[in-house]
């Protein structure tokens, strides 16, 4: 999609609104997040990882199918508990030109940066006195915050990656009795992991990063049941969320072993609903 760079010279009188409407990712199944969303995604949908020029990604599961957001429905309103940090950086962006960031952007066809002509009240100042207004300087924090998160986010796809810990995902979905594989989906491996904190016994730690997504995504599995929900006519492999299952109850056994005071605050972090 095209986008128009702000400058003073052509936007000083423009507006902004927030993007309200998601038609734009319709027909997008997987949707990226980064690490400081984790406590709020892991209690809503089902976490996972794909690889994207060989390197990993985490994204999180709308739908079975990758051309399809069920959270999303015909008027473009998100339906969702939670609406995801990406989709509310909209309708701005920073384009990248020979691999460095420019100055930020619109895409013009979301229809969120009018014209000073416009009535409408939602509608917020792009600058003031001839330099950015406050709730412009607030959405550009808001999207440079996301921007280096998911930097971090990345990087802690990749520590997963290189300690072995991410296996394929062949996540089985029966359609009106006709069986579908869900591709390219990636998990954490479940033997490996048990393996990893044995290995490292009490050096485990809230503020470890990597340790937090590998039980978040291994905690966001039951919310396969939410998107089959969302279907008529599918059913689930339910062999995914008994291995997750188990799973949970070697680690709760462990952290009892390890009576880990930090661990238990960890986990109850990732379930909380706050």
């Amino acid at each position: 999609m095209p986008v128009v760079p702000i400058t003073t010279k052509n936007h000083l009188n423009y507006k902004f609104k927030e993007l309200k409407y998601f038609n734009i990712f319709k027909k997008k199944g997987l949707v990226p997040f980064c690490i400081a969303e984790l406590t709020k995604v892991v209690t809503n949908f089902p976490i996972v990882f794909s690889k994207i020029d060989n390197n990993f990604a985490l994204s999180f599961l709308t739908s079975f199918s990758p051309k399809q957001n069920l959270f999303i429905n015909e008027k473009g309103e998100w339906i969702g508990n939670y609406i995801p940090a990406m989709y509310r950086t909209m309708p701005f962006v920073f384009p990248k030109k020979d691999n460095e960031l420019s100055v930020i952007a619109y895409i013009e066809e979301l229809g969120c940066v009018l014209s000073s002509e416009s009535d409408d009240e939602n509608c917020k100042n792009l600058f003031d006195n001839g330099d950015f207004s406050e709730p412009f300087k607030e959405k550009i924090n808001f999207i440079n915050t996301f921007n280096k998160n998911m930097q971090l986010t990345l990087k802690i796809c990749k520590d997963l990656d290189s300690a072995k810990l991410l296996t394929k995902w062949p996540l089985k979905v029966k359609f009106n009795d006709k069986d579908k594989e869900v591709e390219g989906l990636y998990k954490v491996n479940n033997e490996k992991f048990i393996e990893y904190i044995n290995n490292k016994n009490k050096n485990i730690h809230i503020n470890d990063l990597m340790m937090q997504l590998a039980y978040g995504q291994m905690f966001s599995v039951n919310n396969l049941e939410k998107i089959a929900a969302l279907y008529t006519g599918v059913s689930l492999d339910t062999s995914t969320i008994q291995k997750s299952k188990s799973m949970r109850e070697k680690v709760v056994e462990r952290q009892q072993q390890e009576n880990s005071e930090e661990l238990d605050q960890l986990v109850k972090n990732l379930i909380s609903d706050d």
